[in-house]
């Protein structure tokens, strides 16, 4: 019961500190010039009151009224055959009035709180395996917004970025929330803080084949495994025109392939990224007949969001801001204007990270939205959870509400912003 009290007030902190906005981080976070800030460099314990003081402003200002029906959240844990899953969803709203918390710091005192974590103390491994997509993350690292940070990063790159997450062999990946969503309800503890970018997935059909839209008893192919990531998004276009599943037949490519099994006729619809799909339209190879990234019902919808392991999260806060904070501004650089994009093109292809024409890559940069905000993604959340209950992927027990704050590290964008 003290427990959960402690939660509950340090809840209620976080709504306080964002209802009434805390200013203390809103600059760019660098140590102190001055020559006298070595002698009024706040202590441990100076640090550690500060928070301490906005719990109990908090309290004093009847903050707990924000609260009502929190402690249902507390004891309604998400089926998911995960006895810890309870905890989880705890652990994260510690994470969140901590980040609240330090929102009343100033920069010289949240810059001595980094120091004292070990993300501060060695080299992050930040996973970026090439593409477009991801592209605010290479570029945090090529333009200097790491550095900025006071990080020291290195990216790297792995087989698949969920697991060495989940094993700590990475600290930092972009998950897809259509691949992740379900191995997180099956026990796998990752965090997401902010979303990434909107789009990048399409469908299509061979131009003289006749097919305008998805059609019972297709054969569709999907680049990965049958309940990866590229055939759940193909589950949800198929849901939106009033199809289940089992009215198609799915065939497994890779992205090697697949255009070739269209041609060949092995299959009548393909799903893949639209790093590929964009060029084969451009070639005249197919036509698009569903996509995340123009039709209404998906062109606003977050993608994917930037992942932590939950340990690294409870253990490192001020280093998740950090990193969180640089790739978005990586990511609004990025969405600022077409010449950003286009250095941002040639960065990754001079840097090897991407192949083509800098033209081409800065348009299909253009194609999607970075820098999205907070609502963004958890709509996006809200959305794909309860089509995902509809569709069996995730338990059918799940609740919406509670899973979504058993993954989300919400931040003020205010603090995020240079």
């Amino acid at each position: 019961m003290k427990s959960r009290m402690i939660r509950k007030i340090l809840a209620c902190t976080m709504a306080f500190a964002l209802a009434f906005g805390a200013v203390g981080c809103t600059s760019q976070v660098t140590p102190s010039s001055d020559a006298g800030a070595a002698d009024s460099a706040p202590t441990e314990d100076e640090i550690e009151t500060r928070i301490q003081e906005a719990v109990d402003k908090a309290l004093a200002e009847n903050a707990s009224d924000c609260c009502e029906g929190e402690e249902s959240h507390d004891a309604k844990s998400v089926d998911t055959g995960d006895t810890d899953t309870a905890s989880d969803i705890a652990d994260t709203k510690n994470i969140n009035s901590q980040n609240a918390a330090l929102a009343s710091l100033s920069a010289e005192e949240l810059e001595k709180k980094f120091a004292e974590e070990e993300g501060a103390k060695r080299t992050l491994h930040i996973s970026y395996d090439g593409g477009l997509c991801p592209a605010p993350i290479p570029i945090a690292q090529l333009k200097g917004f790491f550095a900025d940070e006071g990080l020291d990063t290195e990216l790297v790159a792995v087989e698949n970025q969920r697991d060495a997450l989940a094993a700590g062999k990475i600290d930092t990946a972009l998950g897809m929330l259509t691949d992740w969503l379900p191995s997180i309800q099956n026990g796998v503890d990752l965090r997401f803080s902010i979303a990434l970018h909107t789009g990048c997935t399409s469908a299509a059909v061979l131009p003289d084949s006749g097919i305008t839209a998805f059609q019972k008893g297709q054969r569709v192919g999907v680049v990965g495994a049958i309940g990866g990531v590229y055939h759940n998004i193909a589950l949800r276009f198929i849901a939106h025109d009033g199809f289940k599943a089992e009215d198609f037949t799915w065939v497994s490519l890779d992205s090697g392939t697949i255009l070739k099994a269209l041609q060949e006729g092995q299959v009548d619809v393909i799903v893949a990224a639209d790093q590929l799909i964009v060029q084969w339209e451009d070639d005249g190879l197919v036509s698009t007949i569903r996509s995340q990234t123009f039709d209404d019902d998906f062109k606003n919808e977050a993608c994917c969001a930037i992942g932590f392991p939950g340990e690294f999260v409870e253990e490192n806060p001020v280093t998740v801001l950090k990193i969180t904070r640089a790739i978005y501004n990586s990511a609004l650089w990025i969405q600022e204007s077409d010449a950003n994009r286009k250095e941002a093109a040639k960065l990754l292809i001079d840097g090897g990270y991407a192949s083509g024409e800098v033209d081409y890559n800065a348009r299909l940069l253009g194609t999607m939205k970075y820098g999205l905000d907070n609502q963004d993604l958890e709509k996006s959340l809200s959305d794909i959870v309860d089509e995902f209950v509809e569709l069996e992927i995730l338990n059918p027990d799940t609740d919406t509400e509670a899973f979504k704050n058993q993954i989300l590290i919400k931040y003020d964008l205010k603090l995020l912003k240079e």
